[in-house]
C-alpha cells in the first residue's frame, strides 16, 4: 500500500450481478480496496490513465465483452510502460485449454473459472488476496 491509500483493483465486468457478487465479497470479508469498475475494455483502458491515479495492483478481467475481449486487454497492458508489471487475472465460464493458454501467452498471471455462487466469489476473494496483501 502506497502512502496509506487503499490497494486499487480494477475489474472490467459486463454483468452487473458479477460485479455486485464480488463487490458483496469484498464487503462481508471486510476487505480495504479502491475498486474500479469497467463495463467494456475501451472503458478500463480509461481508467488506467495516468490521470486517473496510480495503476492498480490488479486488474481482473472478464474473457467475453462486448466490442473488444479480455485478450485485447491483455495485450495492451503488457505494451504500456507503465502497466506492464501489473497482475492480470482472467475471469472466464470457459475451461477450454485454448483460451487459457492464449491468456497466459498474452501475460496473464491466472486464467480462473468465474465464480457462480456467493461461496464461489468469497474462495476467489480470498484466492486474490496475495495481489493486495
Amino acid at each position: 500500500m502506497i502512502s496509506g491509500r487503499s490497494p486499487r483493483v480494477l475489474i472490467v465486468e459486463d454483468n452487473p450481478g458479477d460485479v455486485f457478487l464480488f463487490q458483496e465479497g469484498l464487503r462481508e470479508m471486510e476487505v480495504n480496496i479502491e475498486l474500479l469498475v469497467a463495463t467494456e475494455v475501451d472503458e478500463g483502458i480509461r481508467l488506467l490513465a495516468p490521470a486517473h491515479g496510480p495503476p492498480p495492483c490488479l486488474a481482473l478481467i472478464d474473457l467475453h465483452l462486448p466490442k473488444r475481449d479480455g485478450k485485447y486487454l491483455l495485450a495492451y497492458l503488457r505494451v504500456q510502460a507503465h502497466l506492464s508489471g501489473m497482475p492480470a487475472v482472467i475471469l472466464s465460464s470457459s475451461q477450454r485449454p485454448v483460451d487459457r493458454d492464449a491468456c497466459i501467452k498474452l501475460g496473464a498471471h491466472d486464467v480462473l473459472v468465474k465464480p457462480s455462487d456467493w461461496n464461489g466469489y468469497c474462495s476467489l476473494i480470498d484466492d486474490l488476496a496475495r495481489f493486495w496483501s
